[in-house]
């Protein structure tokens, strides 16, 4: 229905960091203002980017970070490919995705499209035999309180989520690997979303 499908816009358009362990907020400056705008429906006239009232004369702030080791520079970080069975000391991201992937085996998805695609969902990192907490509103910021949430199992780990909508996973202590879950959410007017979560154990 066309009021669920605006709440999964308002919730999933831009540029988003969809990392849940990421400190910043789901969008940048600019991107929040502009979503914001359309929940409210407000109109702006924008001549200029200064005419945003954001940060850096309306561009943002854009931190910048170090990127990933990636010894073999096949675009996939040795972490990666050390947990999911790919070698990082040589360049195979055009093999087909393994068994056990993100991706269906044998539709012709290579090893770094499955990366990408975990990278293009939300996702966590979590070392073997550690609790993460996710929190599952910055994904659902469209929808309208009270919500109500609900998960699947985890492929592997143990999940908690409580009716805040914070998820506790806790990666098994042997092993490293894939793992997910799906997780839905159903707010006040009674629209629903079910979305995929990611989670990558790894040393």
């Amino acid at each position: 229905d066309r009021l669920t499908a605006t709440k999964k816009v308002l919730s999933q358009a831009g540029p988003l960091r969809l990392d849940a362990a990421s400190a910043l907020p789901l969008r940048d400056e600019v991107g929040t203002l502009l979503i914001d705008d359309i929940a409210a429906q407000r109109r702006r006239k924008i001549q200029h980017e200064r005419d945003l009232g954001v940060p850096n004369n309306g561009f943002g702030t854009l931190p910048g970070a170090a990127p990933p080791a990636d010894s073999d520079k096949d675009g996939m970080p040795d972490t990666w490919e050390n947990a999911t069975g790919s070698d990082s000391r040589r360049q195979d991201h055009n093999e087909p995705s393994s068994r056990g992937g993100f991706l269906p085996v044998g539709t012709g998805y290579t090893r770094l499209e499955e990366y990408l695609h975990f990278l293009a969902i939300p996702h966590c990192f979590v070392k073997p035999g550690e609790t993460v907490g996710i929190d599952l509103n910055r994904y659902a910021s469209g929808f309208r309180k009270p919500l109500v949430w609900s998960a699947t199992r985890p492929g592997a780990g143990t999940l908690a989520l409580d009716p805040s909508g914070t998820a506790r996973f806790t990666a098994p202590a042997d092993g490293s690997g894939r793992s997910g879950f799906n997780f839905t959410v159903t707010d006040a007017d009674g629209s629903t979303w079910t979305q995929p979560f990611a989670l990558l154990i790894a040393r």
